[in-house]
């Protein structure tokens, strides 16, 4: 996983401080390394040669005509509360507490009322 922020002082009623997302990558691996998925937002300065700048998911498995990786299907964005939420219920990762969905949705809510963007 990779995040990257910065923290501003805003102007208005956000408070005195607030992180801003400037890019993330949240690549999701089996438990041999090999990658699974990975959503992206890095518009100002590309991954290696991936050129996409709105928010995508290179998604990784086998098909017949396309080379699904190389892909980049777009998505809104991402965040980190929603990957985690699809390691447990989709991918049967085992959450570390009892209440994991109370935390996430709390998180996440907070997320949607205090973005910039979506």
């Amino acid at each position: 996983m990779y995040h990257r922020y910065v923290v501003r002082q805003p102007d208005g009623d956000r408070g005195p401080w607030t992180a801003s997302t400037v890019e993330y990558i949240y690549d999701v691996r089996d438990h041999y390394r090999n990658r699974i998925a990975a959503w992206h937002w890095h518009p100002s300065t590309g991954q290696g040669d991936d050129q996409a700048r709105g928010p995508h998911v290179h998604v990784h498995g086998a098909h017949q005509t396309l080379t699904l990786h190389k892909l980049h299907l777009p998505t809104g964005r991402v965040s980190i509360e929603a990957v985690i939420h699809c390691l447990i219920e989709d991918l049967d990762v085992v959450p570390l507490r009892d209440d994991w969905r109370q935390v996430l949705d709390r998180h996440e809510e907070r997320f949607r009322d205090v973005r910039t963007w979506a």
